[in-house]
């Protein structure tokens, strides 16, 4: 398809959604069976149909594709695969029990029994070739039925089934058909092995070639790129409740936290240092925790249709992978400026335009970095459950290495070097700094508490560098890269294997 233009791919499109009833249908959320409401079963298959033919392949492979579908339905889907037949492609397909006018319209016909086969040629052979062996198909009985009756393994009648079946592929195994069939596979397979030899004395050049061609069938990744990130886009806008309930979350939290604190950190005096220190790290944790576990439900929901799609030459894994990974981001901006905006004034932290921005700044680097290690887990297991079980350890380590819960100057050397991997460690310091810079005479009344009177000192009793928010920034955006190239990684790895 890359080298159609816009109005020759909108034509196919709509010719296939006009051709299996979709029409109506098409600006409709696909849906998710007992999570989602969407499409019916009989609309999802035919739409699971359309995108496997939508990039015209010669060869395509049909697993039951009328399953779940009324009689005219499965009759018209069969029909377009007929056309694709004429078109000089070849469909293999499997079914099982089809109306007499649906099966009418296959050209040849396999029938397998107990692993082995039955018969295979034209379809209407099928029917002459049972009655010489014994079993006549009654006056206007399906054929298809006929077929299913005859070689299936009938309770209570095991023994008897096997025998029919036993004395249909012996019969069909002297045949002169099974004979050629058993030449034309030595042929292939004689053929095959003399491709492989060539092949590999031409240094691979053959499959390059291959790989070639089997690209162009795809849009250029641009295309692909563009167009996921905007059903990204449509997706996140046809679900506002979603986003609406956790906006509506972030501001009760913020109220919550806020009032909390409220007039708690304007004291100027060494209780202010702990209540303003923990103001911080609810910020960090309110923050991280949400979009942290939240992204974990991104692929394993989604992993059967990226599967089928990218396997479909529809799109490249990492054309998807990056659409998934922006079009999370503006949703994150939103909801972190929202919580902070809130809370930071109603906590009373320092009152400075800059010092606010810088907060802000910092909490949406974070939440995103959250996000981007939830992401990895996302994809790197099967399962959410899976994920969360190991992720939990994980998260544990950088929780307590974050500088707030323990001294990072007493930490043992074998687990010192885990706060270099820890974001909630860059993002306490840098909101530390934010807050207690150039800050001077801090009241100290009582004489029995440890007197830090200035900013820095502050931040030399948590083991904080003053001059370090540019680094913990530069830090956390490293992570964060680091997160999604794991992701993207985990994503090329289970698809392939």
């Amino acid at each position: 398809m890359s080298k159609w233009s816009k109005k020759e791919q909108d034509d196919r499109i709509n010719d296939l959604l006009e051709q299996l009833g979709l029409m109506k249908c098409q600006h409709a959320v696909i849906g998710i069976p007992g999570v989602k409401k969407g499409l019916s079963g009989g609309e999802r298959k035919r739409l699971s149909f359309a995108s496997q033919i939508l990039t015209d392949p010669s060869v395509l492979f049909c697993d039951e594709p009328t399953t779940g579908l009324d009689a005219f339905s499965a009759e018209r889907l069969v029909l377009m695969l007929k056309d694709l037949t004429r078109r000089g492609k070849t469909v293999v397909c499997t079914i099982h029990q089809p109306s007499s006018e649906t099966f009418a319209l296959f050209d040849r016909l396999v029938l397998l029994a107990e692993g082995r086969i039955a018969y295979q040629g034209p379809t209407n052979g099928a029917l002459t070739f049972l009655e010489s062996v014994g079993y006549k198909c009654p006056p206007t009985y399906n054929p298809a039925d006929f077929y299913v009756q005859t070689m299936a393994i009938i309770p209570g009648m095991e023994d008897t089934s096997r025998a029919t079946i036993r004395a249909v592929c012996d019969r069909f195994t002297v045949t002169s058909t099974a004979k050629q069939i058993d030449l034309l596979i030595q042929y292939e397979s004689s053929l095959g092995r003399d491709v492989s030899t060539f092949t590999k004395s031409r240094k691979g050049n053959a499959p390059k070639t291959m790989e070639t061609a089997a690209k162009l069938q795809q849009a250029v990744w641009p295309v692909q790129f563009v167009w996921l990130l905007w059903r990204g886009f449509i997706d996140s806008y046809r679900n506002p409740g979603v986003h609406i309930l956790r906006i509506i979350q972030k501001t009760v939290i913020a109220l919550l936290a806020g009032l909390c604190f409220h007039g708690q950190l304007s004291s100027n005096d060494q209780r202010s240092i702990v209540n303003t220190q923990g103001a911080l790290f609810i910020l960090t944790t309110e923050t991280t925790f949400p979009a942290l576990y939240g992204a974990l439900s991104i692929f394993p929901t989604e992993w059967p249709v990226f599967m089928r799609e990218s396997r479909n030459g529809l799109y490249s894994p990492t054309a998807y992978y990056l659409s998934k990974v922006l079009a999370l981001i503006p949703g994150y901006v939103i909801e972190t400026f929202i919580f902070v905006t809130i809370a930071y004034w109603l906590m009373g932290l320092r009152p400075e335009a800059g010092a606010f921005f810088k907060t802000c700044l910092v909490l949406i680097v974070t939440c995103n970095t959250a996000a981007a290690c939830g992401t990895f887990f996302s994809a790197a297991f099967e399962s959410i459950s899976l994920a969360i079980s190991v992720l939990i350890p994980f998260d544990y380590i950088l929780f307590i290495t974050g500088g707030v819960l323990i001294s990072l100057n007493s930490l043992p050397v074998y687990a010192a070097w885990t706060k270099y991997l820890s974001w909630f460690l860059y993002t306490n310091e840098a909101l530390s700094n934010v807050q207690w810079d150039r800050v001077e005479n801090i009241k100290c009344e009582d004489p029995v508490v440890p007197c830090l009177e200035t900013g820095l000192e502050v931040l030399n009793n948590y083991s904080f560098d003053g001059t370090h928010f540019s680094v913990d920034v530069i830090s956390m955006v490293m992570i964060y890269l680091v997160f999604h190239t794991l992701g993207f990684f985990a994503v090329i790895y289970r698809s392939r294997s």
